[in-house]
């Protein structure tokens, strides 16, 4: 590496420090310029609609930890995202390559005097690579990784979504997709999933028009250790691709169970043709009985839920118990007759209602503490 090259920060000259001049100097205005919409007017792209995503991930995750958002932007260009995320209480620390931008940026931080936020002109790979754990709490990559597997391929970009994945809890990635018709859209995975291998929960925030093409960018949260659905954030403990152990890739890969703070969280796919109708239809289905379940009968309390273009959602109340079916595998002793006696109780209330459970198996019956049997799957 050049010694020009070194990442550094770096704050810009006494003759430069006019904002203006530092916006006429750069090779493009793709950001709104923070703070100044009277040199905005020739921006390449709008951004509020990102801000908006951001933001309300910041709010919630602020109020979650109780303490102010440690931000890395990384590509951060002409600072929107990172200057208007450190107006609302985040820390933040944001990386470009290109010295003018750095330049413009750390000239917007000076003028609002104690903004939390500092720039650094470096490449994106070399700070990844040096990256620690717990460093940041959540890191932004917004339509940045296409150019970096244009350049460098696939292969080397992967480890770099790896290392991010191992050592800042959040990601917020917005993904350029192949089918784009620019030149860089060839080089790109056929799948924007294949980038996020590494993380267990994949949430599309948005759809997002970009000014390239007609073709829309997916926006991803994802995190190995936090959900976030409806504007409300929870820490998971760890999450399942399998409902049971003897699901044996029924849902071909189509469902994630996630688990924490007396939580179950459950996300269902709609992108398998195969599976699609199912998993709309039990996702309606379990909303419907748990939002007004039959009278007498004891349910979990549903938190919330909804669905985008590609996925569904639910989150509930846990209940606190062990499944039949580990009590059959662990060989515990259990009382077979109280167990069935409480299952029929449960369809009799079913039946009146006009309902009825079709798959009665010993992997939906969960017994409390006490071995007092609930009928689960509501789907």
């Amino acid at each position: 590496m050049h010694k020009s090259d070194q990442p550094s920060s770096h704050k810009p000259s006494r003759e430069n420090g006019n904002i203006k001049h530092l916006v006429s100097l750069l090779p493009e205005i793709y950001q709104p310029i923070y703070q100044h919409p009277e040199l905005s007017q020739n921006i390449s792209r709008g951004c509020e609609d990102r801000l908006s995503h951001l933001s309300a991930v910041h709010n919630a995750l602020r109020e979650k930890l109780n303490r102010p958002i440690r931000v890395l932007d990384l590509g951060c260009a002409q600072g929107f995202f990172s200057l208007n995320l450190a107006a609302i209480g985040a820390s933040v620390h944001g990386i470009d390559s290109l010295r003018k931008n750095i330049d413009l940026c750390q000239a917007l931080a000076d003028e609002s005097a104690g903004i939390p936020a500092s720039f650094e002109t470096g490449h994106v790979e070399d700070i990844i690579n040096a990256l620690l754990p717990d460093q940041f709490d959540l890191v932004l990559g917004l339509s940045l990784f296409h150019h970096l597997i244009h350049k460098h391929g696939f292969s080397t970009v992967r480890p770099l979504l790896t290392k991010l994945a191992q050592t800042v809890p959040i990601g917020i990635y917005e993904v350029a997709l192949r089918t784009e018709p620019l030149y860089w859209g060839p080089s790109q995975p056929e799948d924007p999933a294949m980038m996020l291998q590494d993380y267990a929960f994949v949430h599309e925030l948005a759809q997002l028009q970009t000014h390239l093409s007609e073709v829309k960018r997916p926006l991803y949260f994802v995190s190995n250790r936090f959900w976030y659905l409806n504007d409300q954030i929870g820490y998971f403990e760890n999450f399942k691709t399998e409902s049971h152990q003897y699901a044996n890739g029924t849902h071909q890969g189509t469902r994630r169970f996630f688990f924490g703070e007396d939580r179950i969280i459950k996300i269902f796919q709609t992108n398998v043709i195969e599976r699609q109708s199912l998993n709309i239809k039990e996702h309606q289905n379990e909303v419907s009985f748990l939002s007004n379940p039959p009278e007498g009968f004891s349910v979990p309390r549903l938190i919330l839920y909804g669905r985008n273009n590609r996925e569904l959602w639910l989150v509930r109340e846990a209940l606190e118990g062990k499944l039949l079916v580990d009590y059959f595998e662990s060989a515990i002793p259990y009382d077979h007759e109280k167990i069935i006696d409480d299952i029929l109780q449960q369809l009799v209330m079913l039946e009146r209602a006009g309902l009825y459970h079709n798959d009665v198996r010993s992997w939906n019956v969960l017994l409390s503490p006490e071995q007092r049997a609930s009928l689960i799957d509501y789907g």
